[in-house]
């Protein structure tokens, strides 16, 4: 939690950007499931992930997307939990498909563990249940001090 408040510019602007959008451009029900490929010099492992992705519609093309997740990763010599917090603009090409890119923090609760910056670039594609549903790939580069980590995510985005 202390790590969250150092990092408090991204709280403020989750509490900040629905002053700034509609009432019905804001869609605090997103979430998405991943599975995750986390590689570092050392190797690579698999593990999942679960967010929460509030969305801000800030006109017809562009809004900016939260993403507050957790992941349980496997660690040496035993698995640990970490946490990530990001800011993302929203690209739409139409309203089925769209990229994000942005950045904020990741932390990583095991011994040698802390929080560092983390950016990510993600695609946005709804084709089911009337776009409420669909498929979400993306790619995280977590700067830790040392043993820099690429994340690849493939899963599902549900919106309710």
């Amino acid at each position: 939690m202390s790590a969250l408040l150092r990092n408090s510019w991204i709280v403020a602007l989750f509490l900040l950007l629905p002053l700034t959008a509609e009432a019905n451009e804001t869609n605090w029900r997103v979430f998405r499931l991943h599975q995750l490929t986390v590689i570092q010099l050392a190797g690579w492992s698999f593990s999942g992930e679960v967010s929460w992705n509030p969305y801000f519609r800030l006109n017809d093309r562009f809004g900016i997307r939260g993403n507050i997740g957790g992941m349980l990763l496997k660690g040496i010599p035993e698995n640990f939990t970490a946490a990530e917090y990001e800011a993302l603009l929203s690209f739409e090409f139409n309203e089925a498909l769209a990229v994000e890119a942005g950045g904020g923090m990741q932390t990583w609760f095991q011994k040698d563990g802390g929080t560092s910056p983390v950016l990510s670039l993600a695609a946005n594609w709804m084709f089911l249940l009337g776009r409420r549903a669909g498929i979400n790939a993306g790619y995280s580069l977590f700067l830790p001090d040392k043993n820099v980590t690429h994340e690849v995510k493939l899963g599902v985005t549900l919106t309710f």
